[in-house]
């Protein structure tokens, strides 16, 4: 569904000058719609992981396990955590957790079609989903006070 977004015309001067109005922005990373929906931060952050899943396979290829999976967490993992809160339960996720399956077979040389819902448990990495709902969690804990 796509929010019914009026563009109003209004004229914002900052500075003496007339700002313009764009179709997305970034701030701190996180890419905003006009129409605030997510489809193309989730684009930059498909783009980004690609190139970690990647990164993850090429050091699994010359290194050990333990090695592959630490720039799993520090590259691809990182990534995926940055900004989780916002943009974490939009529909357009499947892809990033496709990727992050990619990086966990690279890691343990699995087949492509292996199922790794007993693998996720057995090395104790959080799938996206259960990443977003624990990050949720955490921010409620933290911030018990305000709500």
């Amino acid at each position: 569904m796509t929010p019914n977004v009026k563009q109003l015309n209004t004229n914002v001067i900052l500075n003496g000058e007339k700002l313009s109005l764009v179709d997305t922005t970034i701030f701190l990373e996180i890419t905003l719609d006009v129409k605030l929906q997510w489809s193309p931060h989730i684009s930059k952050l498909v783009s980004r992981l690609s190139s970690a899943a990647y990164a993850v396979k090429n050091i699994r290829s010359l290194t050990s396990v333990e090695t592959a999976k630490l720039v799993y967490f520090s590259y691809f993992h990182s990534i995926i955590s940055y900004g989780i809160l916002l943009w974490g339960h939009t529909t357009d996720t499947e892809i990033i957790f496709v990727l992050q399956k990619r990086a966990i077979r690279a890691i343990y040389n699995l087949k492509p079609k292996e199922s790794l819902r007993q693998k996720f448990k057995e090395i104790n990495i959080l799938t996206l989903a259960s990443q977003c709902i624990y990050e949720n969690v955490m921010y409620v804990h933290k911030n018990k006070s305000s709500f």
